[in-house]
């Protein structure tokens, strides 16, 4: 993206917009994901959880994994895990809290039901990956093995 390329000092200055306008494209084909998604499910009858943990979780996924995997081959670790950890941060605080309380501002007479239905485990399983991170990292001295790389993927 040669609009905000910071390394052309005439262009540093640039990054709020190309964020924004990242931001915007983001959400754009997010939400025409989410429709296609949508429509295939109401199409062929397939339960919505099953299509948001599969194709959309894999589709939105991959990418990234395969950023990552690259930045690691490269031998640059940690653009690898800034991107991990940078993407994850991203879908939560922007992707999840901004459109709830985007909704939750706009005045509406029905109801905001937000399903919590398994939600105990799975902040347990978080908590626990987060753990198992925290132990190979503390194990490492602060690097990273391959082994450690297996048992990340594992977890």
């Amino acid at each position: 993206m040669g609009f905000c390329d910071v390394r052309d000092p005439a262009k540093e200055t640039r990054w709020l917009p190309g964020f924004l306008l990242s931001m915007a494209w983001l959400a754009g084909f997010s939400y025409l994901m989410c429709y296609s998604a949508d429509r295939i499910t109401e199409s062929f009858g397939i339960p919505s959880a099953l299509m948001g943990v599969t194709v959309c979780a894999v589709g939105t996924s991959f990418p990234n994994f395969y950023a990552s995997l690259i930045m690691a081959k490269a031998g640059r670790s940690s653009m690898a895990i800034a991107n991990a950890l940078g993407s994850n941060i991203q879908n939560i605080f922007i992707a999840l809290a901004l459109p709830w309380v985007v909704r939750t501002m706009v005045p509406s007479p029905h109801l905001f039901f937000v399903g919590s239905a398994g939600i105990f485990a799975n902040v347990l399983a978080m908590a626990v990956t987060l753990l198992v991170l925290l132990v190979l990292v503390a194990r490492g001295r602060m690097a990273l093995d391959r082994t450690a790389g297996y048992v990340l993927i594992g977890t």
